[in-house]
C-alpha cells in the first residue's frame, strides 16, 4: 500500500469502482431482504461483504494519512468520520472472526526495533478467483442515482439477517473456485 499517491488512489478506486450491487428480486425474497433499500428498475441495493471490508480498509488507511486526504477537515467532519471508522473497525473485526484465515505464517526478524517480529506479507495463500467476484459486481453495479430515495416516513431500515445466512445463500461455486496464488 505504501504512502499516499495518485497511482495508489487510482488502484483503490478501480478496486471499489462497482461496490454497490443489485440484489435481484428472487434473491431478496430468499434472503428475506424485502423492505430494505430498493433499486430503481427492480431489486434491492446492497454490497458484497468483501467490498465493504475493502471500503473500510481504505477508509481507515485514509484516516492514517489524514493530512493528505482530509487537509481541511472540520471538527464536525472528524466526529462524523470517527463514528464511521468505529463502524468499519467493528465490521472488519466480525468479518475476520466469522471467516478466519487459518493459514500458518512463519515469523521472521524484520530488523525494525518497533516491530522486530513479523509475518511475511507475500506468503502463499489460497484465494478465490478475484476476477469472478469483480465480474459479478460489475455486472450488477448500481450507482447512487440508481437507488430509490428513502421514504422520509420509513425511518432507518435494519438488516436482521445473520451473516451466516447471507454467506450460505450468496456463496456460489463460481465465486469460491480456489487457486493457489501469491498476493
Amino acid at each position: 500500500m505504501g504512502e499516499p499517491s495518485w497511482d495508489g488512489d487510482i488502484a483503490w478506486n478501480s478496486l471499489l469502482h462497482n461496490d454497490t450491487f443489485r440484489i435481484k428480486e428472487e434473491e431478496a425474497k430468499r434472503l428475506d431482504f424485502t423492505g430494505h433499500v430498493r433499486a430503481k428498475k427492480g431489486g434491492y441495493a446492497g454490497i458484497i461483504g468483501v467490498f465493504h471490508n475493502l471500503h473500510c480498509l481504505r477508509r481507515l488507511r485514509q484516516t492514517l494519512y489524514a493530512d493528505y486526504y482530509y487537509p481541511n477537515q472540520t471538527e464536525a467532519q472528524r466526529e462524523r468520520d470517527w463514528h464511521h471508522n468505529t463502524h468499519c473497525l467493528e465490521s472488519l473485526r466480525t468479518s475476520i472472526m466469522c471467516h478466519p484465515y487459518l493459514t500458518v505464517f512463519p515469523y521472521y526478524w524484520s530488523g525494525i526495533i518497533e516491530h522486530d517480529l513479523s509475518a511475511p506479507p507475500n506468503a502463499k495463500r489460497e484465494c478465490i478467483n478475484w476476477n469472478r467476484v469483480q465480474r459479478l459486481s460489475n455486472e450488477r453495479a448500481l450507482r447512487y442515482s440508481d437507488i430509490v430515495e428513502k421514504d422520509s416516513d420509513a425511518g432507518m431500515e435494519t438488516n436482521l439477517t445473520s451473516d451466516a445466512t447471507i454467506q450460505t445463500n450468496l456463496t456460489s461455486d463460481a465465486l469460491m473456485e480456489t487457486s493457489l496464488t501469491h498476493v
